[in-house]
């Protein structure tokens, strides 16, 4: 698994640049070119640490979220639907899939995606959070909803019990 994580982590560049490149294939998912990273850097790191890297250690799944969460509230604050949302964690999905079939044996590069997209679920839903924070403050749900996540995260369950087969 960690020539999987560092591989990742290594080429962000590469794998936000593959983004932007499938947002140019597919436009009607693609956002004005100002709106396109903000943390989306931090929130895919977040992703490989908490999937890939150490899916056992609760603090990288609380970043994962945290960045995410922010993700979220930088898509409200730009005025952003939410659907925004759900395309951009897709175009994230399929940059890192492309990434992974490119420099990995199947095998290995096919678990590595499962886990990442457990993660993906994970950070939607954190992203959503955020993008609804303002709401659930006023209704007194914060930041409970968060915490659940991360306490809940199956990737971090998983791990725990020793479930998690080896990649890489």
């Amino acid at each position: 698994m960690q020539p999987i994580c560092d591989a990742l982590k290594a080429h962000i560049p590469e794998i936000l640049q593959e983004w932007r490149h499938i947002t140019d294939e597919e436009p009607w998912s693609s956002l004005p070119e100002g709106h396109r990273l903000d943390n989306l850097p931090q929130v895919a790191i977040g992703l490989f640490e908490a999937s890939i890297c150490d899916p056992a250690d609760a603090q990288l799944h609380a970043e994962k979220v945290e960045a995410a969460v922010r993700h979220g509230e930088q898509r409200r604050a730009h005025g952003l639907p939410e659907t925004v949302l759900l395309s951009e964690y897709y175009l994230l999905r399929e940059a890192i899939w492309r990434y992974l079939k490119r420099n990995f044996p199947a095998a290995d590069a096919g678990e590595a995606v499962l886990r990442i997209d457990n993660s993906i679920m994970l950070a939607t839903r954190a992203t959503l959070l955020g993008y609804h924070r303002q709401e659930l403050e006023a209704q007194g749900r914060w930041p409970s909803p968060v915490e659940t996540l991360v306490r809940e995260s199956p990737l971090l369950q998983k791990a725990r019990r020793g479930e998690l087969g080896p990649v890489g």
